[in-house]
């Protein structure tokens, strides 16, 4: 149909419009199932050919309809369609990642009775426990008690897709999990649901993660755990990946302490470091949200303060908050003294220093620090460690470096730069 139809005709104070701007179409049908959102057969989405005249506007119109009804799937509808499950290609057998790669370790045999998940099942693991020096007793008289374990480990291999011979391997590697399936299952179903859906893990990496940190979930709850990852949620870190990046990391933030200190810790970070910077802060040091705050801050202050670094290169050390005062100190200073280490030239402050990054200052060890960084021998090294810990025994300050606050930062770099022009016309006697 050509633009000039679909233009309103007037004669003599009359409208007249085209034929398919009047007919109405049939009511849309937003969601009705998860089949009628399934592509047709190639067979099925062949229109049929058919000569159609230009009168013939409403079929037209009706059957336009019709297809955008039945193909197009409509993205607000996407939120009520059933999620899948995670199938992954590479079947898990075993409890040990390394094992799968390592022919010396045997397949897993299970008989077709045990692979149910039944009563053999459990007389397997028991017996091969036994045979290992680990004894454990089960109320094999009591069928709803077994029953229920049964059903606990049904609901893992049916709803989640593991393997009858990756429990097997779990629960006789970590009779610590056995332990805890069996006495408290619904417990820790709902842990492994909450790692699964916020941190991203496999079901098989979830059950590793708890097997080797049994006791110590086992005093939390699914509850807590979520609310303690809620605290790195909230500033910006990303649910999934990223998240499991650093339980990974540190697995203590799941129960090493509770929601509130976690969510002040990140606030108080939060003074420190923009929102665009912060995510980064935690994905590289999660551990640092554990640590007291008080030494985090001084820390702080002396690499921002005294070092001059801005809060963007924080992103490439991790042990900035992890090493001693004393240590970012000695480091510090004893690049100063070696030359390896400048500040800013006062008269030119916005000119950047090509100094070592706080990667290689803070992030290796000593011998590393001393040959790579200073490039002094290490023995030069540790007799100055030696000797600023006889000087700082002598000096006895209350604080170790002079306390500036964020106001005052201009005013003390002013103070250093007249300081540093009067010694340079101070003559000896």
């Amino acid at each position: 149909m050509s633009s000039v139809r679909l233009i309103p005709l007037i004669f003599r104070g009359f409208v007249f419009l085209p034929q398919r701007c009047t007919t109405i179409a049939a009511p849309f049908q937003p969601f009705r199932s998860f089949a009628s959102y399934a592509p047709r057969s190639r067979k099925n989405s062949k229109s049929k050919k058919s000569s159609k005249t230009f009168g013939d506007h409403s079929t037209a119109a009706t059957s336009g309809t019709r297809k955008y009804d039945e193909n197009q799937i409509i993205p607000d509808a996407l939120g009520e369609l059933p999620q899948p499950e995670r199938i992954y290609r590479r079947p898990e057998y075993h409890f040990n990642p390394e094992h799968e790669k390592d022919n010396e370790y045997p397949a897993i045999m299970l008989t077709k009775e045990e692979k149910e998940i039944s009563v053999p099942f459990l007389k397997k693991v028991v017996s091969t426990l036994e045979d290992r020096g680990q004894q454990f007793v089960l109320p094999w008289g009591d069928e709803s008690a077994i029953e229920a374990i049964l059903g606990i480990l049904r609901e893992l291999t049916t709803t989640t897709g593991v393997f009858p011979e990756f429990l097997f391997d779990a629960f006789t590697q970590k009779p610590e999990l056995f332990a805890a399936i069996t006495r408290n299952g619904n417990k820790c179903i709902e842990i492994f649901d909450c790692l699964c859906d916020m941190c991203g893990f496999s079901i098989q990496d979830t059950i590793r993660m708890f097997g080797s940190y049994t006791s110590e979930l086992l005093e939390t709850d699914a509850n807590e755990i979520s609310q303690r990852l809620s605290c790195f949620l909230r500033v910006g870190v990303n649910a999934g990946r990223n998240l499991g990046r650093m339980v990974r990391k540190c697995p203590a933030i799941l129960f090493a302490s509770d929601s509130q200190q976690i969510a002040e810790n990140v606030e108080a970070l939060g003074s420190f470091f923009s929102r665009s910077i912060l995510p980064k802060i935690l994905a590289n040091d999660p551990e640092i949200v554990l640590k007291n705050f008080e030494q985090i801050e001084s820390n702080y202050e002396y690499i921002y303060y005294h070092m001059r670094c801005e809060p963007e290169e924080f992103v490439e050390t991790r042990q900035w908050s992890q090493m001693p005062l004393e240590e970012v100190m000695n480091r510090h200073k004893f690049l100063l003294k070696t030359g390896k280490y400048e500040l800013p030239d006062p008269k030119k402050p916005q000119l950047k220093m090509e100094n070592p990054s706080l990667h290689r200052i803070f992030d290796t060890n000593d011998n590393a620090f001393a040959v790579h960084v200073a490039t002094v021998s290490v023995e030069e090294w540790m007799m100055y460690k030696e000797l600023a810990e006889k000087l700082e025994a002598l000096e006895d300050k209350e604080r170790p470096f002079e306390r500036i606050k964020p106001s005052q930062r201009k005013a003390y770099e002013r103070r250093l730069k007249e300081t540093k022009e009067q010694e340079d016309y101070v003559f000896e006697a």
